[in-house]
């Protein structure tokens, strides 16, 4: 499983995502927006949803690829902390995860995933990624 670490900023926050692969820095971005939002809500997962993302780019798919989950967990009234995704020239996955009513925010919600500075590269030994999350 892949790291992330997060650094602050009056109105945004901005994680460094490290994996061995392009699954793994989808999945770990995805668990860390969560996180970063709710801390660890444990296995239930009473929520499951298909998502598809597109882009030309690594960049712009995890762009679109969190956006989305974002959106879905806000209509969905989920947390969906848990992702499989299938990186090509798109993604495709099933995110999971808990009801969010009767949870508290540990941090800052998350307005939105930007485009602003967000990288998406092979490094030695697997894949990073920059996202900065408005908040």
């Amino acid at each position: 499983m892949g790291t992330y670490s997060a650094t602050s900023h009056t109105a945004d926050i901005r994680i460094l995502v490290e994996g061995g692969d392009l699954e793994d820095v989808f999945v770990t971005a995805t668990r860390a927006m969560f996180e970063l939002m709710f801390g660890s809500v444990g296995d239930r997962a009473p929520h499951t949803r298909q998502v598809a993302a597109s882009g030309d780019t690594h960049s712009e798919l995890l762009w679109d690829w969190l956006s989305t989950v974002l959106g879905w967990a806000e209509a969905d009234g989920a947390v969906y902390h848990h992702a499989e995704v299938d990186v090509g020239e798109a993604v495709v996955g099933v995110v999971r995860g808990p009801d969010s009513k009767g949870l508290d925010l540990n941090g800052p919600s998350i307005k939105a995933v930007t485009l602003h500075q967000l990288v998406v590269e092979p490094v030695h030994g697997g894949w990073r990624a920059e996202v900065i999350f408005d908040v």
